[in-house]
Formats: C-alpha cells, sequence, structure tokens
C-alpha cells in the first residue's frame, strides 16, 4: 500500500516540478515531496536521484536535501552519483570538503566509477586540510589506475599538496613517479612509500629516509 502510494505521489510531484518548471515558477514543494515518497518507499531510487540533480540549486533546501541523499546513500551505497550529488550539496552548503570527501571517498575507487571522482576526491582532501590523508588517497589512486593520463594527474596533484617545496619541479616530479612506480609494483611497500614521500616533499627528509628513498628508487 505504501508504495502505491509512493509511485501516486511521485507522479503527480514529477508533473508539479515539471509545470512549475517550464512556467519558470518555484518548486517550493518538490523537496517536501520527495521525502515523503522515499519515506513510502525507501528504495524508490529515481526520487533520490531527482532531488540530488534539482534541489542542490537552492541553497534553503540544501539541508533537506543532504538528509534525502543520506537516506539514498544508505539505500543504495554503490549508487556513485548519490555520493557525487551529496558532496556537491553539502560543498554548496557550507563548504566543508572534508566532509565532501568523505561522500566520495566510498566510491571513488571503483573501476565503474568515473575516475575524475577520485581526483576531486582528493582535491576536496587537500583543501580540507588533511594532507597526509590527501597524500594516501592520491597514492591509492595511483595503484589501482591503469590510465596514464590519470596518473600524471595524480603526481601533479600530489606536487600541489607540497606547494613550498625547496627541491626543483623537474626533480620533485621525477622522485615521485619513481617512487610511486615502485610502489605499484610492491603495494605491500606503500606505506613506507607514503612516509618517504611526506618527508621529501616537505623538505624534512631524515637519514632513515634517505636511506629508505634510495632503495626505492
Amino acid at each position: 500500500l505504501d508504495e502505491a502510494a509512493a509511485d501516486i505521489l511521485w507522479i503527480q510531484g514529477v508533473i508539479y516540478f515539471a509545470d512549475a518548471y517550464l512556467q519558470h515558477k518555484s518548486y517550493e514543494w518538490l523537496g517536501h515531496i520527495l521525502d515523503i515518497v522515499t519515506l513510502l518507499n525507501p528504495h524508490f531510487q529515481p526520487a533520490y536521484e531527482l532531488g540530488g540533480v534539482v534541489l542542490t540549486k537552492d541553497k534553503s533546501e540544501l539541508p533537506k536535501t543532504l538528509r534525502l541523499l543520506d537516506r539514498g546513500i544508505e539505500n543504495f551505497p554503490d549508487n556513485w552519483k548519490l555520493h557525487l550529488y551529496a558532496a556537491m550539496a553539502q560543498l554548496a552548503l557550507d563548504s566543508n570538503y572534508t566532509r565532501a570527501a568523505e561522500y566520495l571517498q566510498p566510491v571513488a575507487l571503483r573501476k565503474d566509477v568515473p575516475e575524475y571522482i577520485s581526483s576531486m576526491c582528493a582535491t576536496f582532501l587537500g583543501k580540507g586540510g588533511g594532507r597526509r590523508v590527501a597524500l594516501t588517497f592520491l597514492v591509492d589512486s595511483y595503484i589501482h589506475s591503469n590510465n596514464a593520463i590519470n596518473n600524471e594527474i595524480f603526481v601533479a596533484k600530489i606536487l600541489k599538496l607540497y606547494p613550498n617545496s625547496k627541491v626543483r619541479e623537474n626533480v620533485r616530479r621525477q622522485t615521485v613517479t619513481r617512487v610511486l612506480q615502485e610502489v605499484s609494483q610492491s603495494p605491500q611497500g606503500i606505506y613506507m612509500g607514503l612516509g618517504v614521500l611526506h618527508e621529501f616533499l616537505s623538505d624534512s627528509l631524515s637519514e632513515p629516509g634517505r636511506r629508505l628513498l634510495n632503495l626505492l628508487q
């Protein structure tokens, strides 16, 4: 009975939105309608997706939209679009880059997800102040990517995380690339590689780190 009611309300909601959109009118009740639809039928995926596309444009609707998208992610955790909509809604609401990255991280490295999502996630992590977390994510992205162009992007983003290094740019790029290539061949060495990269890019390379960097190269 609830699912039938959700179907009927969904149809009415789509008609309401279409009429309002075509007549350049407000569709202020759409969020409320989608909320009820998904309460009646939590597995009504199109309602979450419509909310993610449409309701993120109005800042006053964003708290309600995020609650709707959180419910959608809970019921459809593999739907990467819902994660993306939620991340963008979070940024539009309060520019919380760390929270936005948290929405993207669960899906960012999946093979069926566009690779720009992982790059976006790393950018959000960096802007949120979590440099070591962003570095870890970028290294992981590099290891799991088979795309040479994307790997170049990941290297560039790693360098941007440490913008004030005294080491020449070409040396930094070559060193980071060599370490990443080595770590990719031996993923169990990722933690050593992370430590060495952080020290090297921070201009704080310790003697053990220097020796380890020589071994990785």
